[in-house]
C-alpha cells in the first residue's frame, strides 16, 4: 500500500471517529464548542425564561447566567430575566437584578430595578426623526409636540415636545398638573451643547454620569406670589441638534390653602416617574455617536436595543438580524417593527470599523411573537 493512500486511510478514520464523538455530543455542547459559552447560555436563557410563569424555568435561567463569563454580557443576561420574570414576579426580578455585578456603567442593580419597574410603566413611545431621538412615556400623560419653552425671553423659544402629568397625579395636592411635566428640548447649530443654554441666567453647570451616559446638568428655584417653580436640565453633549431634557415642576404653597383641604405632593415619587422617562432617551444622531468611545458605543446600542422591545400584538413584533459584522451583540433580537432597523445599523457599522475583534458564527433566527409586552421567540408555546 503507498504512503499516501495509508495516510488518506488514516484522515478517514479520524474524521469518522471525530464525526462519531460529534454526533454524542449534546446540542449544548455543541454550541459552546462552535460559538462560545457566553453566546450559548444568553441564548439558551433566552430561550428558558418566559412571560409565562408557567412556562418559565427561573431557576435554569438564572444557572445559565451566572455560569457566563465577567463580561458585561452576564450582567445584560441576568437584567433580561428580570424584564420578563418582572411581569408576573417582582420580587424574581429583584433577585435577577441583584446578580448584576457592573462590569461597566450601563449595567448596574439600581438600573436594572428602574428598568423593570418602567417596563410596564412606559407603554407609550415618541419618535422624533428630524432631531434623532426616542422617548419612552406613561400611557396617561399628554403630549404636546408643538410645545415650545419661554423661560428665556422673548424670542428665545426652544422648541420641542413635552409630556404634562395628568390632572388625577395632582388631585387633592399642592402640584399643579397645567405645566408640571418632563420635556425633549431642540437648540439646533451650537457648537457646545450644555445646559447653560436652556436655562435662563447665570446657573451653575455640572457635568455628571447617569448609568453611563455623561450629561451636562444644571438646575433652578423660582418662587412668586405663592408659586414655587423648580427646574432641572439634562443637556446631552455632542448632540447636534442639541438635545436636553427639562423637568418642570410647578407647586403653590399649601399655606395659602385651608388647613386639611390638600396635601404636600409627594415629590420623591414624581422625580422617580421623571427619571424613568429620562432614562429611556436614545439618541439615534450619528455625529454624537461617532465621538463616542468603544465602551460608550456599546453601551448606547444596548440600551437601544432593550428600549425597542415592546409590542400589544404578535403583529407589532419584528426581528432585528445580527451575526457577521454585529456580532458583538449576538445573532438577532427582537423589536418592535415600528422601529427603524437602520438607525442599529448605522451604528454598528460605526462600532464593527473601530471596536470589533468577535467572529461570526450564528443560528438563523426564530420566529416571534408577542408576550405581556414584549417580543419573544415564537417557541415560547
Amino acid at each position: 500500500m503507498s504512503k499516501n493512500k495509508k495516510i488518506i486511510i488514516i484522515l478517514f478514520i479520524a474524521l469518522f471517529l471525530i464525526g462519531g464523538v460529534w454526533l454524542l455530543l449534546n446540542s449544548r455542547l455543541k454550541c459552546k464548542l462552535i460559538y462560545g459559552k457566553n453566546i450559548c447560555n444568553f441564548y439558551e436563557m433566552m430561550e428558558t425564561i418566559n412571560s409565562d410563569s408557567e412556562k418559565s424555568d427561573f431557576k435554569k435561567a438564572m444557572q445559565l447566567c451566572a455560569e457566563m463569563e465577567n463580561v458585561p454580557k452576564k450582567d445584560s443576561c441576568f437584567e433580561y430575566i428580570a424584564e420578563v420574570v418582572s411581569t408576573y414576579d417582582k420580587e424574581k426580578a429583584k433577585e435577577a437584578c441583584e446578580n448584576i455585578q457592573g462590569f461597566d456603567e450601563a449595567n448596574s442593580q439600581e438600573n436594572c430595578y428602574s428598568r423593570i419597574e418602567y417596563v410596564n410603566d412606559l407603554p407609550n413611545s415618541y419618535l422624533d426623526e428630524a432631531a434623532g431621538f426616542t422617548i419612552r412615556y406613561p400611557a396617561d400623560y399628554l403630549v404636546d409636540t408643538s410645545y415650545k419653552y419661554q423661560g428665556l425671553g422673548p424670542d428665545k423659544n426652544i422648541s420641542g415636545v413635552k409630556f404634562t402629568i395628568p390632572e388625577t397625579l395632582a388631585l387633592g395636592t399642592n402640584l399643579s398638573s397645567y405645566d408640571t411635566g418632563v420635556s425633549v428640548e431642540i437648540i439646533p447649530a451650537v457648537r457646545n451643547c450644555n445646559a447653560g443654554l436652556f436655562i435662563y441666567g447665570n446657573t451653575d453647570v455640572q457635568t455628571i454620569n447617569e448609568n453611563g451616559i455623561y450629561y451636562s446638568f444644571a438646575s433652578t428655584n423660582e418662587g412668586a406670589a405663592g408659586n414655587f417653580y423648580e427646574e432641572k436640565v439634562w443637556a446631552l453633549p455632542g448632540t447636534h441638534p442639541c438635545l436636553a431634557v427639562r423637568y418642570f415642576i410647578h407647586s403653590t404653597n399649601i399655606a395659602n390653602y385651608p388647613e386639611g383641604t390638600i396635601s404636600e405632593f409627594d415629590r420623591a415619587s414624581l422625580i422617580k416617574q421623571f427619571d424613568k422617562i429620562k432614562h429611556s432617551l436614545t439618541v439615534q444622531q450619528l455625529s454624537f455617536f461617532e465621538n463616542l468611545s468603544c465602551k460608550e458605543m456599546y453601551n448606547n446600542i444596548e440600551n437601544d436595543i432593550k428600549n425597542a422591545n415592546y409590542c400589544e400584538t404578535d403583529s407589532d413584533c419584528d426581528i432585528l438580524i445580527l451575526g457577521g459584522e454585529y456580532i458583538d451583540w449576538g445573532c438577532y433580537h427582537f423589536i418592535n417593527k415600528a422601529v427603524d432597523k437602520d438607525q442599529f445599523y448605522k451604528k454598528m457599522d460605526i462600532y464593527s470599523k473601530q471596536c470589533s475583534e468577535m467572529i461570526d458564527l450564528c443560528v438563523p433566527a426564530p420566529a416571534v411573537q408577542c408576550l405581556a409586552h414584549k417580543c419573544v421567540s415564537a417557541e415560547e408555546e
